[in-house]
């Protein structure tokens, strides 16, 4: 007999068993509720597919940034990218009642992500995906509570989080000292640490500080 999984969609009798085809529960799965991901919904939700995103929205934006801090993009670059622009910037501040600013503040900019995610529908949902790996369907999905359900396209749009590195020169500084993490291949030839004046700390405080070989900024081209 066939069963029903908690997205809604009926799985074909005889999953797992070899030789038989798996029916997708949605046809794409997002890794990931940044910016990134929830603009790929957008497009994709856009173009009538069944997506699905995963994960806690503008997450990294709110736990892994320096409290009090104004983006260096400009407000343009600042938009969440949807089809029909009407999940712009600015549409979001008119419906909150808050006025326009420049530099733009962080706090402003994790707002207008998690409102842009209210734009999108039942399409997410903040569980974290432990596992990704192919099957007959496409791809097979296990989520952290122990959920496993099936799709065919898989979008990755997990960030920056998982994959820093703080380099050795700037170990005593602490991972909540750094806003932002370096590639594995960069190398800094040598470097002092600056002392902030506010709470706000970014890389280019310490790019500033750092005397970079010719032999390094190859490494951190490659």
């Amino acid at each position: 007999m066939s069963v029903q999984n908690t997205i809604g969609n009926r799985i074909a009798p005889g999953n797992g068993v070899p030789g038989t085809r798996q029916v997708s529960d949605c046809e794409a799965v997002i890794v990931g509720a940044g910016p990134y991901g929830l603009s790929a919904a957008a497009h994709l939700k856009a173009l009538g597919m069944d997506v699905r995103v995963f994960g806690k929205p503008m997450e990294f934006w709110a736990n892994q940034m320096p409290a009090g801090m104004l983006l260096r993009s400009p407000r343009v670059a600042s938009n969440i990218a949807d089809p029909i622009r009407e999940f712009s910037l600015e549409a979001y501040e008119k419906s909150a009642g808050i006025p326009p600013k420049a530099p733009l503040p962080l706090q402003t900019f994790v707002d207008y992500g998690r409102w842009f995610r209210t734009k999108l529908g039942q399409v997410h949902d903040e569980r974290e995906i432990a596992s990704v790996s192919r099957d007959q369907a496409g791809f097979r999905i296990e989520l952290k509570d122990g959920e496993v359900f099936h799709c065919q396209r898989v979008i990755v749009a997990a960030g920056i989080g998982p994959f820093q590195r703080i380099p050795a020169v700037f170990a005593r500084v602490g991972a909540a000292g750094a806003a932002a993490t370096l590639p594995p291949k960069f190398r800094i030839a040598s470097a002092r640490i600056v002392k902030p004046r506010s709470a706000s700390i970014c890389c280019r405080s310490f790019l500033v500080s750092s005397r970079l070989s010719r032999k390094s900024a190859k490494s951190a081209a490659e």
